[in-house]
């Protein structure tokens, strides 16, 4: 100990009795703290006291080895902890899986002050004997058909003064709903009226009349053949638009075009070679304007009243690619417009046993017949409002329009085509109900006005069917938030049991091909409880954001 004060004052000149006092003590004590001393001391000239005093205590105060000592064990526990909290994050129970399920806007429920009372008792009659499906595929159906049994033989005047303004009943339909929803059983029950109009009526009149052409002609001259009238025939299932053209020459009453699966079609509508034929069934939906077509290869087609109706059911998957060719502007024509009476169900299909009610079957044939007599004889009126009606129509036409110009761009398409839908659907309302009072269906004449109460249901149901379109709008909205999850709920069990995110981005599946994509999958599965995301912690300390799959995921 003594060699080491010899070195520590070699470079001090005079040292003092008071500098021993203070060292001595310290060299037992901390050895690596009185190399440090050498060293500071080694370049002052002369050191008193009083310096000695303030450095000294700074070095016991402050040793750096044992604040690194101290350190270590902290950060250890800290670890410890943490890995415990992790294990007991995954211990937890897992919450109940919500299915991931595509939510849809909500809608306006059939009402009775939408329809006629028999109407309406027989489209919820009819909808709860198809396993409880909705009531509004039936009004569709039957609304449809009715309008096409009508045809050009009646049309209404919505205007008080301007009277070059006429619309026409051709109405086009369209249930939209996925495969349980008995949209082929609910489509058939306008279909079978239309039908047994058809054979009550129209075919029993060709016959007369041909019986009466024949009788005529054997009192004018022998050798002459009799002349026959064309079959009149509404229902049109496929055809070419030059057969459509020559079956609505023989037909001048107009046509419906029925499909049960309607994709093909509308599919077919979509594609550039048939730009033509898109544009003819376009121009048929005005129901009253002339239209003539000339070919070399065959005589000319000529129209006085261009007439056809459309109905036809589809799934949501088969219709969203027209949606998005829509929304994108290649085939913003109109043409998906006109599909005016539009429903999209999501009502809960339950098993039901319940037979025709005859009373109200009777009913809506009877009223069928009623309408299909009209242009077999040869009733042809064109109605207006009645004043109580005039002034509710001048009151919502003008509100409607106001609406319209406050709108987004989606729903000024539909609501542009609205005030046409409300007086078609007012006078076939005016003429459905008409006709139920009437006793002979042969001997039916039309009052040729339309009411107020026939106003206000129709008023009130293209609400309905205003709310459904705004659902089906919708689809485009909702398929940019929920399909990426349904993409990467069906490749989870592709993944490991416990996987990050930059695992999920490098799979580079179809639809998840972006960081968003993937996030958003990521978090819409977790919010339903397919997976769930636990935050753990590397070597060096950092935490890192894990994902695990649901215990029934990964064992499916």
């Amino acid at each position: 100990m003594r060699s080491q004060q010899t070195d520590l004052f070699s470079a001090v000149s005079e040292p003092t009795a008071e500098l021993f006092a203070v060292t001595e003590p310290e060299v037992h004590e901390c050895p690596p703290v009185r190399s440090q001393q050498t060293d500071l001391f080694s370049a002052v000239g002369e050191p008193t006291a009083e310096l000695s005093a303030v450095a000294e205590p700074t070095f016991q105060a402050w040793p750096p080895a044992k604040s690194q000592q101290t350190e270590l064990p902290s950060d250890s526990c800290v670890s410890k902890t943490k890995s415990l909290a992790v294990a007991e994050l995954r211990c937890q129970e897992w919450p109940v899986i919500r299915p991931l399920q595509k939510g849809l806007r909500q809608v306006m429920e059939l009402q009775p002050s939408m329809l006629t009372h028999t109407l309406y008792d027989f489209c919820t009659d009819q909808a709860y004997r198809f396993n409880n499906a909705s009531p509004e595929f039936v009004m569709v159906s039957t609304l449809t058909c009715a309008a096409a049994l009508i045809g050009t033989s009646c049309n209404l005047a919505p205007k008080r003064f301007d009277k070059s303004w006429v619309v026409s009943q051709a109405l086009w339909g369209l249930n939209i709903g996925d495969p349980s929803k008995n949209k082929s059983g609910t489509m058939g029950v306008g279909h079978r009226l239309l039908k047994f109009a058809q054979k009550k009526v129209i075919d029993r009149n060709k016959i007369r009349r041909d019986k009466e052409a024949a009788e005529a002609c054997e009192h004018d001259s022998e050798d002459s053949p009799p002349i026959k009238v064309p079959p009149r025939n509404v229902i049109v299932q496929d055809c070419t638009p030059e057969a459509l053209l020559l079956h609505l020459q023989e037909n001048p009453n107009g046509c419906i075009v029925i499909r049960d699966e309607i994709y093909g079609w509308l599919s077919k509508m979509e594609r550039g070679e048939h730009a033509e034929e898109r544009a003819l069934y376009t121009e048929g939906f005005a129901g009253n304007n002339d239209f003539v077509q000339k070919r070399v290869s065959r005589p000319p087609v000529i129209l006085e009243d261009f007439f056809v109706c459309v109905f036809g059911c589809i799934q949501p998957d088969r219709l969203r690619p027209l949606l998005q060719g829509r929304a994108g502007g290649e085939s913003n024509d109109g043409f998906f417009e006109r599909f005016q009476m539009i429903i999209y169900d999501d009502t809960t299909a339950k098993y039901t046993d319940h037979k025709d009610n005859p009373k109200l079957l009777n009913k809506m044939q009877h009223v069928f017949c009623c309408l299909a007599s009209l242009y077999e004889n040869g009733i042809r009126l064109t109605f207006n409002f009645s004043e109580e009606a005039q002034n509710l129509w001048n009151t919502w036409a003008s509100a409607q329009c106001d609406m319209m110009q406050h709108a987004d761009i989606s729903d000024q398409a539909v609501m542009g085509k609205y005030p046409s839908l409300v007086a078609k659907l007012s006078l076939i309302l005016q003429l459905l109900f008409e006709a139920e009072s009437a006793e002979d269906h042969m001997q039916f004449v039309p009052s040729a006005v339309v009411g107020l109460m026939q106003l206000q249901k129709a008023i009130e149901l293209s609400n309905l069917l205003m709310s459904h379109n705004r659902r089906i709008q919708g689809l485009l909205t909702m398929e940019a938030e929920i399909e990426p999850a349904l993409i990467l709920l069906k490749n989870l069990q592709k993944l490991p049991k416990e996987f990050d995110f930059r695992t999920l981005c490098r799979k580079k599946w179809r639809g998840l091909t972006q960081r968003d994509e993937c996030q958003r999958a990521l978090d819409v599965l977790e919010e339903h409880g397919y997976v769930r995301s636990i935050k753990c912690y590397g070597q060096n300390g950092r935490s890192l954001l894990r994902y695990e799959l649901h215990p029934s995921v990964r064992y499916k």
